[in-house]
């Protein structure tokens, strides 16, 4: 028996070591640079560069398959630390963080039945459309909540909150809700509609105190053309949007809210100024006022912080500051 079991012993050391070394011979050569992209990289393993993880992605870059700035989680940033270890060259990207279109909370929307079943929004959803009276709205349920990898979500009063700060814009949030109303938005982009229905005015009152009715008062009101109402809910172009708050202050609804901490106002350096005029022609709140030979002043108490003027001032002499 023992002559056996030293055969056999024998047998499994000699194969094991045969292929100890055809893993040697056979090995594929790793580019030494996939480390250090991949330490570069947040190591989030988030999955929205769409590839199966970091280190996917990492060899899809060196390949040349995947865009530098494909990792969301990282930003810009790890963009730029990627093409210098790379020698390539990024194209600068505008940060994208989460929105939830809904201010619809408990305290504010009537609900059809009490939902007792699985804590999923998309299981709420096959049951009789979820619990809300309003088809559109957040169901609260935290299917958003559990996918998000950078605890950036959190439930309140059946209503996810997304906070701008730990959002990486990864946009997972955006695929798992099952209503449609999580979107990605330019993170200047701090005038919102908190509103996705598109029932008329007179069903949204019926389901919720704070919805958009369609009323148009801000698409009226707004002096830049960046608001249209579409399918009976007010939508605001980022791109046109300059943030002066007009149209919060139409909305009978308290519907469209401003996420800035404090209002910007324009600030004319009296030293640089050369009162060529040209910030008070652009000027559409009547706010910059002067004559020739003598530095222009704002009056804060009309300046909405649009910034024209910073753009239209040749030398400069106008800057953005946070109202004191």
């Amino acid at each position: 028996m023992l002559p056996e079991i030293i055969s056999l012993a024998g047998i499994g050391f000699l194969a094991s070591f045969g292929l100890g070394i055809a893993a040697k011979k056979l090995a594929v050569k790793e580019d030494p640079r996939l480390e250090k992209i991949l330490d570069a990289l947040p190591g989030a393993n988030c999955g929205a560069c769409g590839y199966a993880g970091c280190t996917a992605f990492a060899r899809a870059v060196l390949e040349d398959k995947a865009p530098i700035e494909g990792c969301v989680a990282g930003g810009e940033s790890t963009a730029l630390k990627v093409a210098e270890l790379l020698g390539r060259k990024v194209e600068k990207t505008e940060r994208m963080v989460a929105f939830v279109a809904c201010q619809g909370s408990r305290a504010y929307t009537r609900q059809r039945f009490i939902y007792q079943g699985i804590n999923d929004c998309r299981a709420a959803v096959n049951v009789g459309g979820g619990s809300k009276a309003c088809a559109f709205g957040c169901l609260g349920l935290g299917s958003c909540q559990k996918v998000c990898p950078f605890g950036a979500i959190t439930i309140e009063d059946d209503l996810a909150k997304i906070d701008p700060e730990e959002c990486v814009g990864c946009g997972l949030c955006v695929d798992e809700c099952p209503r449609n109303i999580i979107h990605l938005v330019p993170v200047k982009s701090t005038v919102q509609v908190l509103c996705s229905s598109q029932n008329v005015g007179r069903t949204v009152k019926e389901f919720c105190d704070i919805g958009c009715i369609g009323c148009k008062r801000c698409e009226r009101a707004c002096p830049f053309n960046a608001i249209t109402v579409v399918r009976n809910v007010a939508v605001i172009n980022p791109q046109k949007c300059r943030r002066c708050g007009i149209c919060i202050e139409v909305c009978p609804q308290n519907t469209i809210r401003s996420f800035l901490p404090t209002q910007k106002l324009a600030i004319i350096d009296a030293e640089t100024c050369i009162s060529c005029g040209r910030c008070e022609k652009v000027c559409l709140f009547e706010a910059i006022t002067g004559e020739k030979g003598v530095p222009y002043t704002v009056n804060p108490e009309k300046c909405r912080g649009c910034g024209l003027c910073v753009e239209q001032c040749k030398v400069n002499a106008i800057t953005m500051q946070e109202e004191s």
